[in-house]
């Protein structure tokens, strides 16, 4: 399906970056005319929607890892998929989140082990990487 994730299901507006950029979308940091609507979906929604039951998920969503995985808790919790996260540490805080938040939910939500290269990520070493970093939850 085409749709963003987010916290709600609705409308985001967004700015494709086109061929040079490799072709994927963005939020605005500000206000634009140039933007276009992309439903947006919670996970739970989706999952709804295509009767999937998944056992991995991939999380590459630019800095919406935190609207993502708090309105997806249930979901994570009922069937705890392993998570392939892109964390977005900058755009996280540039978006006013917490990057810790978000590993925090995810320990909510029973995920104990995070794995970076085949190494353990702990929370101090995704500090030191400013929580930008691709690792394995599970």
């Amino acid at each position: 399906m085409n749709v963003a994730m987010g916290e709600v299901d609705g409308v985001l507006p967004m700015l494709t970056t086109g061929p040079l950029g490799a072709d994927y979308f963005v939020v605005p940091t500000e206000a634009r005319s140039d933007t276009i609507s992309v439903p947006q979906l919670t996970l739970a929604s989706l999952l709804a929607k295509t009767d999937f039951i998944p056992t991995h998920i991939k999380m590459d969503i630019e800095g919406f890892e935190y609207e993502v995985i708090q309105a997806g808790l249930d979901i994570l919790k009922k069937l705890h998929p392993v998570i392939f996260l892109e964390l977005h540490g900058t755009a996280l805080i540039a978006r006013g989140k917490d990057p810790l938040a978000v590993i925090r939910m995810l320990e909510q939500a029973g995920y104990t082990q995070f794995t970076l290269a085949e190494e353990s990520l702990a929370a101090q070493k995704m500090a030191e990487l400013g929580y930008n970093c691709r690792m394995i939850c599970s």
